[in-house]
Parts: C-alpha cells; sequence; structure tokens
C-alpha cells in the first residue's frame, strides 16, 4: 500500500513540476496566491471548500519554484478556467 502512495506521489510531483516550468514563476505563484488563497472577510475557504488550496501549498509551490533559476521556466500564463483547475488539482 506504501509503495502505491510512493509511486502516486511521485508521478503528481513529476506533473506538477513539468507544468510549473512551462508558467511565467512569478505570474503563477501570483495567480494562485490571489485565486486561491483569498476570500471575503469572514468567509474560511477551510470550511466552505471541500478540499481548499492552503497556505501551505503556495508555500510549497514557492520551494518547487526556488530552485530553478528565471532563465529555467517557460513564460505561460494562466488563461481558462481549465488551466486554472489543472493547477488546484495538481497542488493539492
Amino acid at each position: 500500500m506504501g509503495e502505491d502512495y510512493e509511486k502516486l506521489f511521485s508521478n503528481s510531483l513529476e506533473d506538477l513540476q513539468s507544468y510549473v516550468m512551462s508558467r511565467d514563476p512569478l505570474l503563477l505563484l501570483s495567480f494562485v496566491s490571489y485565486y486561491f488563497l483569498t476570500a471575503p472577510e469572514g468567509q474560511d475557504r477551510e470550511i466552505t471548500e471541500r478540499e481548499p488550496v492552503l497556505q501551505f501549498h503556495a508555500e510549497f509551490l514557492q520551494g518547487l519554484l526556488l530552485q530553478h533559476n528565471e532563465e529555467s521556466y517557460g513564460d505561460g500564463l494562466i488563461t481558462t478556467t481549465e488551466e486554472r483547475d489543472e493547477i488546484r488539482d495538481l497542488l493539492r
């Protein structure tokens, strides 16, 4: 059972790293922070959403981004709801 989760984690991490490398790192982190970490006053995403992207997800993403120099990244932007959903799913 543990081996299955290890393989799942490795595959998910590879998918996330591939996605991250194709994007502009500053815009990606800004997007994640704005769209996934902000909420109206008095609303708690941990209570109102089933599987929210939380602060530690953004910090994990930041750690991945800091592993490479800026020239290593692509310049892709997140422009569709499908792309938004993809990064949200990869982070969770």
